[in-house]
């Protein structure tokens, strides 16, 4: 039975360490949060000592309750199944029912009977956390057993209690918080993107379970269809259909999930920092991302057959073909759909928020390695035809099946960098100033500049250090060429990349000569910017990339005039921001466009 404490002993690590991070956020909300809360509250060592109990009095009731069902499943349900030993299943289900349940309801007990003593209590993000926390935990556990219990349902896995046990008992779980936050609406910034942190969480697993579902119910069909016409073999019906079963399973969980916490909930939050970060990153460039590789494939196979190093049989050559089509269905569905959705949602002011300009470069940057990728296959391939090895037979179509793979990453990663890096530069020649100082093309130019150069000087130490080796000992041959292959490679395809965006950078240095360090020069100030949403939406983000801390406050009052301020009359208003006595500045811009200053201070 030792193993027994040991373990929930063990357990106990996670909750310690969950209540550090949660106080971490708890103490930079106070620092930087602009509503300070006159009643104290109970403290946050109280704070952590009530919700760190009921988080591990939660975990620990749910999952004692989880086995107890499980047990009583497996004995009424069919067939009467008993699986292992069923005393220790039951002693193990018992205490920690016994012990978490009333555990967690004391300390439940406790946090609530503070909000009524303190109704403060319910601004804190301890609180909210704890609450978020316990959701997002149950969500997994949720989904991991309720896959399990679909695939049961549809006679695709044989009848065990486990499963239902552990789906029933987290998802009651999950309800009580999701009962209990809907009830208490976030009163504060903090609180709220906790809430939101969550449905974005809950959107990024449901989309990520849900596509695959999608994929593997497109690629069963095609698969046997692939098989029967052109590989001449008997398709099994069975088979097949236990294929969909199993996407079916995972998507009858998945897609409720996704529907919930994306349509019901995220969608909502348009233009927010998690909205576009689940937007660009997950829906945008995780669907563009499953396109491209099934594109990739589909392209290295035809030229794998074009150049005439493909096996021997057309057909089974191209049996990839499945599989990449419904790669590509499913990316471009999840692309299409994210990027529609964000065009038709986000305000036209804010397409070139840092968000959109992170996901450019981001996008860029996976173009640039897969054409770095291919560049560097290319290099080796031409050390490998000036340096043949005496001692290796080679067959005479030995460079075809390297080549495609050159030409499958130069074909696919040649557009897809020069298509938004053009987009890019083109957005630095209608803003220089704003564009060149912003974080994320700093962040991209410097990151690829130095990398590479790392790499660079890296294997140009591996290569002189090979070739002097050789030469000092008399024994330099076109051997050591050969084995220095993937070295050379390297060091010269980074080569190329360092050169070019350093001379970016030398670009961009003189171009912002007499501007960047007035420009550039931070702020401490807190600016509250009240306008309208496109019109804050597109301040905010210039007034940041010239280093302004921006929280902006949305005007009802009047529609969006759609006024764009210059970029003198930005300048200038960054100006009177710098220039205030106040640590604090509000800046209302009214509907002509014109922006008042106003400093202010919260008492």
């Amino acid at each position: 039975m030792s193993w027994i404490f040991y373990s929930l002993f063990s357990g106990l690590i996670p909750i310690v360490l969950v209540g550090l991070i949660i106080w971490g956020i708890v103490s930079f909300a106070r620092r930087g949060g602009d509503e300070p809360e006159a009643d104290p509250g109970i403290g946050t060592v109280r704070r952590l000592f009530i919700y760190g109990g009921a988080l591990g009095g939660a975990f620990m009731g749910a999952s004692g309750i989880a086995l107890l069902l499980g047990g009583l499943i497996d004995v009424v349900g069919p067939g009467n199944l008993v699986v292992g030993d069923e005393s220790t299943r039951l002693a193990l289900a018992l205490a920690l029912t016994i012990v978490g349940a009333p555990v967690w309801g004391l300390f439940w007990w406790a946090g609530e009977r503070s909000v009524r003593e303190h109704p403060v209590e319910l601004r804190s993000v301890m609180r909210r956390g704890y609450a978020n926390l316990v959701r997002a935990v149950a969500l997994v556990v949720v989904m991991s057993s309720g896959v399990s219990v679909a695939r049961m349902l549809l006679r695709t896995d044989e009848f065990q209690g486990g499963a239902w046990g552990w789906a029933l008992a987290w998802a009651g779980l999950w309800a009580v918080h999701e009962l209990r936050i809907r009830a208490e609406p976030a009163p504060t910034t903090e609180t709220r993107a906790l809430d939101r942190l969550y449905f974005t969480f809950g959107s990024v697993i449901g989309l990520g379970a849900m596509a695959p579902a999608i994929g593997m119910a497109i690629y069963e069909p095609l698969r046997s269809s692939y098989d029967g016409a052109l590989l001449d073999t008997v398709v099994r019906g069975d088979a097949l259909w236990e294929g969909l079963r199993s996407a079916l399973a995972v998507l009858l969980v998945a897609a409720p999930v996704w529907y919930w916490h994306w349509f019901r909930n995220a969608i909502r939050d348009v233009g927010s920092t998690l909205w576009r970060v689940y937007v660009f990153l997950f829906g945008v460039l995780g669907g563009l991302t499953a396109a491209l590789v099934g594109t990739g494939a589909l392209v290295h196979q035809l030229l794998v057959w074009a150049l005439g190093a493909s096996r021997d049989g057309t057909a089974e050559q191209f049996d990839v073909l499945p599989g990449a089509l419904s790669a590509i269905v499913v990316g471009v569905a999840v692309w299409g759909y994210h990027r529609m959705t964000q065009r038709a949602l986000a305000p036209a002011t804010a397409e070139r928020s840092e968000s959109e300009r992170v996901y450019r470069y981001v996008v860029a940057a996976a173009g640039l390695a897969t054409l770095a990728a291919g560049l560097l296959v290319v290099f080796v391939l031409g050390v490998e035809a000036i340096t043949p090895q005496a001692d290796v037979f080679r067959d005479e179509r030995w460079w075809r099946g390297r080549l495609a793979w050159a030409l499958t990453l130069l074909l696919i990663g040649g557009p897809l960098w020069g298509w938004y890096w053009l987009n890019v530069q083109r957005q630095v020649a209608s803003e220089p100033v704003v564009e060149r100082l912003a974080t994320s093309r700093r962040v991209y130019i410097f990151g690829v500049a130095g990398i590479s150069v790392l790499v660079a000087a890296v294997n140009l130490v591996i290569v002189l250090f090979r070739m002097l080796e050789g030469v000092l000992e008399s024994q330099l041959s076109s051997d050591d060429l050969h084995d220095l292959r993937w070295s050379i490679g390297l060091l010269l395809t980074t080569a190329v990349i360092s050169v070019y965006h350093w001379l970016l950078l030398r670009e961009d240095r003189a171009a912002l000569v007499g501007v960047e360090p007035q420009a550039a020069a931070p702020t401490s100030k807190l600016v509250l910017l009240v306008a309208t949403d496109g019109v804050g939406a597109d301040l905010s983000r210039r007034l940041e990339a010239l280093g302004s801390r921006v929280r902006r406050w949305q005007r009802l009052d009047r529609p969006d005039s759609g006024i764009r301020l210059s970029d003198e009359a930005v300048a200038a208003l960054h100006g009177q921001i710098t220039g205030s006595e106040s640590e604090q500045v509000m800046v209302v811009v009214s509907a002509a466009g014109d922006a008042e200053v106003v400093p202010y201070s919260i008492v």
